[in-house]
């Protein structure tokens, strides 16, 4: 491996925060203020990691759920041009599934398996565990998750509270009532209204060739509720940068394998489990580990020897790795038997001793 690229595997894989000189214009995940306030100081660290992990990927895109792996979660989300999006938690595999288990047991997130006939087990979906009770109209905010707000929300924080009600004004300026821009301002985040502004704007300054638009006020709150979206080629900046995002997100997400590779992958999964009982969820752990050894080799060692290695099971502390031949089985007991001892240590918070073998 060139000096060069250690160095940018470096950089993607670690912040310097010797050469950190502050946040730069915020964007904001909108968060519910109960997390804060009354529930963070009864979270483990690990627990409070994943929690802001989910909301990240959630409200951090304006959605109530998301497919999220367990490799995100660890890991988190690398294009295959080695961009890196996130970080993921920095946990490790045990950790993640504890804090997960715990999550869920405290009636904090929400989680629906998905498996497909073709595909085999696919990413879970994840969401805040959420309350639409209505708040009462005076007194505290209390109850509902919904209603103890998003980041834009926060009564403390006169910052925040300018820019909404700047929001409830410009939206009142459009003959909206006080009470719907109030409620608009509470239910959707500043950046995300604005956005839909920017595409109001274009639509009545000649940007579409569609029917013009008789009630600016109503159209604009429907194009907020219900998310409408400019043309391809046409979007606004900020709205344009938050889909390319999101759409790299999804493309990584997915690990978009053709079908051949995809039918491939669940037929040795399939013959794992039937011969050597290996467990699923095992074998998507060393789907992060390869990616971690990718780093500590260079290139053509990892894709001659490494690449197409299996994880075929781990059973009392010792995790049984498939090579392809003798040779290949000698090339890694020989130079990467240590290196893939520790990474597997690490991500399952216990010592892990390798055997290779040959499928």
């Amino acid at each position: 491996m060139s000096k060069k690229i250690e160095t940018q595997s470096k950089q993607d894989n670690h912040f310097d925060f010797s050469s950190f000189q502050g946040f730069v214009n915020p964007t904001t995940t909108p968060t519910p203020d109960l997390l804060f306030d009354k529930i963070m100081q009864y979270l483990k660290e690990s627990e409070l990691k994943v929690l802001l992990y989910i909301i990240r990927r959630t409200y951090g895109f304006k959605k109530k759920s998301d497919n999220i792996s367990l490799s995100q979660l660890v890991d988190g989300i690398q294009t295959k041009e080695g961009k890196v999006l996130d970080r993921g938690t920095g946990l490790s595999i045990s950790a993640v599934k504890r804090a997960l288990r715990s999550l869920k047991d405290k009636n904090l997130i929400d989680a629906v398996r998905n498996t497909d006939p073709k595909k085999g087990n696919l990413p879970t979906t994840y969401s805040l565990k959420m309350n639409d009770t209505p708040r009462p109209a005076n007194g505290p905010r209390v109850g509902s998750l919904t209603d103890q707000g998003l980041a834009h929300q926060g009564a403390t924080q006169q910052t925040v509270k300018q820019q909404t009600d700047s929001v409830v004004r410009r939206l009142m300026n459009l003959k909206i009532s006080k009470d719907k821009a109030n409620e608009l301002a509470q239910r959707f985040s500043d950046e995300y209204i604005t956005n839909k502004f920017e595409l109001l704007d274009w639509k009545q300054t000649g940007g579409s060739v569609g029917r013009p638009i008789k009630d600016p006020a109503g159209w604009l709150i429907r194009a907020i509720e219900n998310d409408y979206k400019p043309p391809k080629g046409s979007k606004s900046t900020a709205e344009g940068k938050v889909e390319k995002k999101e759409a790299e997100r999804r493309k990584v997400g997915s690990l978009e394998l053709n079908d051949a590779a995809r039918e491939s992958e669940r037929n040795l999964r399939s013959k794992l489990a039937e011969d050597y009982r290996s467990v699923d969820e095992d074998l998507s752990v060393w789907e992060i580990a390869l990616r971690r050894l990718q780093l500590k080799f260079s290139r053509q060692f990892y894709d001659t020897w490494l690449k197409d290695t299996s994880l075929v099971n781990v059973e009392e502390g010792v995790a049984n790795i498939g090579a392809g031949n003798d040779l290949a089985r000698e090339q890694l007991i020989k130079s990467a038997n240590d290196e893939v001892e520790a990474v597997l240590s690490n991500l399952f918070d216990e010592k892990i001793e390798v055997r290779f073998e040959v499928l």
